[in-house]
């Protein structure tokens, strides 16, 4: 469903390998570990870009898993990304990073 490949937008993302329809929850990016009480990434899951501007997926989090799902329709070979000020779990963009 997706690809971790070159981004036009920064370094790698997650691009969709065909198109996604809106509401469909395409994998886990994050769980709950107990032992160390944090949100480990699974890789490359989690290695989709931050843009408040082309937002077309949102994390979820259900119990203890962080589930990426599409916040509308996605056209194959697009970029899949996430507003991660949305989540004050995820990593928090810095003041250089692109938008």
């Amino acid at each position: 469903m997706v690809s971790f490949k070159k981004s036009d937008f920064h370094g790698k993302g997650l691009i969709a390998d065909e198109n996604i329809a809106h509401g469909k929850v395409l994998h886990v990016t994050h769980f709950w570990n107990h032992k160390h009480k944090m949100w480990a990434n699974i890789q490359p899951n989690c290695m989709y870009n931050h843009s408040k501007e082309k937002e077309n997926c949102e994390i979820h989090t259900r119990h203890n898993l962080k589930i990426l799902v599409a916040s509308r329709y996605i056209i194959s070979g697009e970029e899949l990304f996430v507003d991660f000020t949305k989540d004050k779990d995820l990593e928090q963009p810095e003041q250089d990073w692109k938008e």
